[in-house]
């Protein structure tokens, strides 16, 4: 009725539409053939939108001497319905046509290029393989067909055409030619008078053009132009795919051309159709399709070609004419939008259809939302057997193709593990209960009719009682969380309760607005670019070793069951899930691809990309000094650079006990011990001591890499192993990752990344190096080791490093050597960031603000913190734990808001506490000197943070007592059984070890006064809370792990004071 229009629907061949005008009477006939899957209902839908003037552009039939008919196929994006195909007949001239085609796309007579009232630019864009035009009369021939269409732009293929820019009547040509075969050049054609620009036409490989299109000053448009080889193209495809593999260029991106891929409508599965369409001609998929359909699934991509109907008229070239194989390709997330697309032959002597489109670009200048291309996918999920089947399944569909080389092996299988973890794993982002579901689906009904009548108070007290009852769905599904949360917490060891409490916990944290950070992407691609540096050249093998044999099964799936879930992807987006919980057949696969890196010392390029992304080292950053740049390498990557890792220690062995980082068996609390322990012997004897914490400027990105290469043949380390680490480093391409958006990528010349299995094991046999030389210069410094103890003293963890020495002087020297050993492998140190702190017992003064070392201002302080433990220049004992409490507290705040919120019982908040906060009091503390002061300080913090807990929780009424809630493991015990459990790994440390040094550690003489406390008198209290064991007998106890653990625990149901030095009854 609102058409004045009657629909008549007939069962032919193929569903058939026949629609009559009153006004125009029978002749008006439009035949529409549809998929043979639609329904009755589509069909209605679909010729309404007709009516409506949904579809514009649409022409019909013309009938020549030479040509049997052009057809125009039209596809409108507006609308969900991927599967129509539109064929509009109408007895009327094809100049009527154009002229309507004229008015309904909004084109200009001077200018092809407008804007709409939704803030998008339009411009039209045709593709088409002309099968060369060398000869004038078909370049001009070709003008104007495309002034006839009104086209802006035009990607021909085959052009063969000398030269770089060719002019026509109309259209200036920027043409690249194929240096293999001249006679399949590409070129971009450009309608004059239009105001668009064409930025630099860019060669992607031999067969593939790129170029920006430039509407107005801030809106562009990327085009793509291919012409896919003829036999099997995996490289063509793996060059296009690097070029691409961008978020911020695949939203602007239009690849379009002669693919010469088909795609077969028998091998399709229901999840293909949104990304290779329906509109397809062809039954079976020839040796390019199957790669277009793995390309089309990786990037996210849609194809939006029209279904090309066959021919049979003879044309120049094949005898008849055919269906063919160009394609139109966006993303899906894109800002491109593609009103329609006909195609349509032409009297141009080519067996090519002539594709033409109406492409709306949206202008940046509006502020929109930013959507990802890709699902975030829960990877954990494969762990579960149900998830873990399906994702074997969709493996197990492709082939695993041998004799490929290793980049398209790698390129391969990363592809095939991506689409079938996509295929297999549900989204992340949890799914409504169905009774959250029902709330909030009420609470929207009444939110409509409010919004329809705000004047009526009834609706009103409507909304807000659904309000409340969608809160309360929410919050009572919140506590079930929490509860499942913590009643499966205890599972887990001490250390996986405090990772996955701190969390869990994270998501309920009051979020703090903070401070823009003024850093844009153009400053951090400067910073990255000065990481780049000369080539590094790999080592003539000299040694004459043998290659030592490669990677094992055993050995990687070792290494892989060892390998932590719920990390970052790296570029390719592969996570370490989907290679642990692959197949047997891709786990061989992913063994042949390490083996051969190892064999052939080569490395697919892909996987040698990695993403920085900028960590804020203080709470508000301010300048990108205050960010720690972090490396997320690929996840096929990380395994094997963990087993290089492993060769390389066979070689270079563990390193020395001055350096405690990355080492199994050594801890921070190492190296406070020693410092501490000097520090109290030298302030009992009356000695003047100076602590320098000496920090190093960008440590990590500043190594010089040719330097480390001497580093390890100094190491006599096999020369094809030196060639194997040194590909891994020097092969990296990074870029960094700031506010959803990538800098460019850049090939590192120095500098090892943080984030690789490899760099902390590398950088501590710089930094061992760089110690030896010091000793070397410094004639009476001993590094720590077996049997040596004697000032001066260095402790290093990684590049936090102490120095401990007895005057200036001495002082002064090591850093004039340290400065001049780190200059050699590119390091320098950070005299700002550096502090000494000057010990002196008996100081009638206080030491100055600063001295100089070196030439260099050096700050003083009376507190330093090293490792995360306060140090002072006085016997202040509470420093320590008043800092280690105040971050306790700070911990704390989440915790209570945690619990106001949602009070859970008592003995969530306990375990909360146990897991989260009392770590955080207790460390340091056993290997620091507690008075009774101190010992005070943590009681009274203790019983602080556990009384607000317990005020938010839902308890049985009664009288607070600390001892009794927490069953007499308070934080006094907690740390006298750390402190006697840390005596026993100091015992059970070979003979003249450094830790067994310092314990011992005394002068034979000490100053004038009382001596001061120190930890062996804190550790002798503890022994005296045991009446039946003497010294002796803990020192044989210590021997025995796990027997000297059980005894210390005892003290818990001990009935004396926690506080006092005695035994005096609490």
């Amino acid at each position: 009725k609102m058409h004045n229009t009657s629909v008549e629907i007939y069962q032919e061949d193929e569903p058939v539409i026949r629609i009559e005008n009153d006004d125009i009477g029978n002749n008006n006939v439009v035949r529409v053939w549809y998929c043979g899957d639609n329904n009755v209902k589509n069909h209605y839908d679909s010729v309404v939108e007709i009516l409506d003037g949904k579809y514009v552009g649409m022409e019909g039939h013309k009938h020549t001497d030479n040509q049997e008919q052009t057809e125009k196929f039209v596809v409108g994006e507006e609308t969900d319905r991927s599967d129509s195909r539109i064929r509009m007949e109408k007895d009327k001239s094809i100049g009527d046509m154009e002229r309507n085609l004229e008015k309904t796309s909004h084109c200009m007579q001077n200018q092809n290029v407008g804007k709409d009232e939704n803030n998008f630019k339009f411009i039209r864009i045709a593709t088409l393989n002309v099968r060369g035009c060398m000869k004038t009369e078909k370049r001009e021939e070709i003008n104007d067909l495309l002034v006839e269409q009104n086209i802006d732009i035009a990607a021909l293929q085959e052009v063969n055409v000398l030269g770089s820019i060719v002019e026509t009547k109309n259209y200036k040509w920027f043409v690249k030619r194929d240096t293999n075969n001249k006679a399949r050049g590409l070129a971009f054609l450009l309608r004059k008078g239009t105001g668009i620009e064409l930025g630099e036409i860019r060669n992607i490989g031999s067969a593939t053009i790129s170029t920006a299109v430039k509407i107005n000053k801030k809106t562009k448009l990327i085009l793509v132009n291919v012409h896919g080889p003829n036999k099997k193209a995996s490289n063509f495809f793996s060059t296009l795919s690097k070029e691409i593999d961008k978020e911020h260029i695949k939203r602007k991106l239009i690849i379009l051309g002669d693919w010469n891929a088909q795609i077969g409508l028998e091998v399709l599965e229901e999840g293909d159709y949104k990304h290779v369409g329906r509109k397809l001609g062809f039954d079976q998929c020839n040796e390019n399709g199957e790669e277009f359909k793995l390309f089309l699934q990786l990037h996210n991509l849609q194809n939006l070609s029209s279904k090309i109907g066959s021919n049979t008229e003879v044309t120049w070239k094949s005898g008849n004419r055919r269906s063919q194989i160009d394609h139109v390709v966006k993303a899906l997330c894109s800002d491109v939008r593609i009103r329609f697309i006909q195609g349509f032959w032409t009297t141009i002597s080519t067996d090519h259809l002539l594709m033409l489109m109406d492409v709306k670009l949206k202008d940046t200048t509006v502020k929109k939302r930013t959507n990802r291309d890709h699902k975030i996918l829960d990877a954990n999920a494969l762990k579960y057997d149900v998830v873990r089947k399906k994702y074997h399944d969709e493996l197990m569909k492709f082939q695993h193709d041998e004799g490929l080389d290793l980049d398209q092996s790698y390129d391969k299988l990363t592809k095939i593990m991506k689409i079938s973890a996509s295929k297999a794993l549900k989204s992340s982002k949890e799914p409504l209960t169905p009774k959250r579901k029902n709330a909030l689906n009420r609470l929207n009904k009444a939110l409509s009719i409010y919004r329809k009548k705000p004047y009526m108070l009834t609706y009103k007290w409507k909304v807000d009682n659904r309000k409340e009852e969608y809160r309360r769905a929410v919050n009572q599904h919140e506590e079930k969380v929490i509860k499942s949360f913590y009643q499966n917490l205890n599972d887990f060891d001490v250390g996986v309760r405090i990772r996955k409490s701190y969390a869990f916990l994270k998501k309920y944290a009051k979020k703090k607005s903070q401070k823009k950070v003024q850093v844009t992407t153009k400053i951090w691609n400067e910073i990255l670019k000065s990481s780049a540096g000369p080539e590094i050249a790999l080592i003539e093998e000299q040694d004459f070793c043998p290659i030592t044999e490669p990677p094992t099964a055993e050995e990687m799936r070792r290494i892989l069951q060892w390998s932590c879930n719920g990390k970052s992807p790296g570029a390719d987006g592969i996570r370490m899930e989907h290679i642990k919980y692959a197949d047997e057949e891709t786990f061989q696969s992913l063994v042949q691809i390490w083996r051969r890196i190892w064999m052939e010392n080569k490395m697919p390029e892909e996987m040698t990309k990695s993403i920085q992304v900028p960590i804020p080292k203080v709470g508000n950053p301010k300048s990108v000094d205050d960010f720690r740049r972090i490396s997320l390498c690929n996840a096929v990557y990380k395994p094997y650079a963990k087993w290089l890792r492993n060769r390389l220690k066979q070689f270079t062995g563990e390193p020395e006990l001055h350096q405690a980082a990355y080492t199994e068996g050594r801890s921070t609390d190492d190296h406070v011990f020693i410092a501490k322990r000097v520090m109290d012997e030298y302030w009992n004897a009356g000695k003047t001591l100076f602590v320098a914490s000496v920090d190093i400027k960008k440590a990590f990105d500043n190594v010089d890499l040719n330097k480390l290469k001497d580093i390890l043949m100094d190491l006599e380390v096999p020369t094809h192993v030196i060639d194997r680490v040194l590909l891994c480093v020097k092969e990296d391409r990074a870029m960094i990752r700031w506010q959803g958006q990538y800098s460019e990528s850049v090939k590192r010349g120095k500098g090892i990344k943080q984030g690789c299995p490899l760099s902390p094991f590398l950088f501590n046999l710089v930094i061992q190096y760089i110690l030896k030389r010091v000793a070397e210069k410094v004639s009476n410094l001993k590094l720590l080791e077996v049997g040596v103890f004697t000032l001066p003293i260095i402790l290093a963890f990684a590049d936090d490093i102490l120095i401990l020495t007895e005057d200036q002087d001495e002082l002064e020297k090591i850093i004039a050597a340290l400065e001049d050993c780190l200059c050699e492998v590119g390091l320098e140190i950070n005299s700002k960031k550096s502090q000494v702190l000057i010990r002196i017992p008996n100081a009638t003064k206080p030491p100055p603000e600063k001295i100089m070392l070196n030439g260099k201002e050096y700050k003083t302080c009376k507190s330093l913190k090293y490792l995360g433990v306060t140090l002072t220049s006085d016997l202040n004992r509470p420093a320590t734990t008043r800092q280690r409490s105040i971050n306790a507290i700070k911990s704390a705040k989440n915790i209570v808001q945690f619990c106001k919120t949602f009070k859970p019982s008592w003995d969530i908040g306990k375990l909360i506490y146990k897991t989260v906060i009392a770590p955080a009091i207790q460390y340091g503390t056993k290997v620091s000197t507690l008075t009774k002061r101190s010992r005070l300080q943590l009681a009274k913090y203790e019983k602080l943070i556990l009384k607000d807990i317990w005020n938010n929780c839902r308890v049985v009424k009664r009288k607070f007592n600390v001892r009794k809630e927490m069953s007499g493991k308070t934080i006094n015990r907690r740390v006298r059984v750390a402190r006697l459990n840390y005596y026993g790994h100091i015992i059970r440390r070979p003979n003249k070890h450094p830790l067994k040094s310092a314990f011992k550690f005394k002068f034979c003489f000490k100053k004038e006064g009382r001596p001061s406390f120190t930890w062996k008198d804190t550790l002798q209290q503890d022994f005296s809370r045991y009446r039946d064991m003497t010294n002796s007998k803990w020192k044989e106890l210590a021997t025995d792990r796990e027997k000297l653990k059980k005894k210390a625990e005892e003290i818990y149901k001990d009935s004396n004071s926690e506080i006092s030095d005695g035994e005096d009854s609490e």
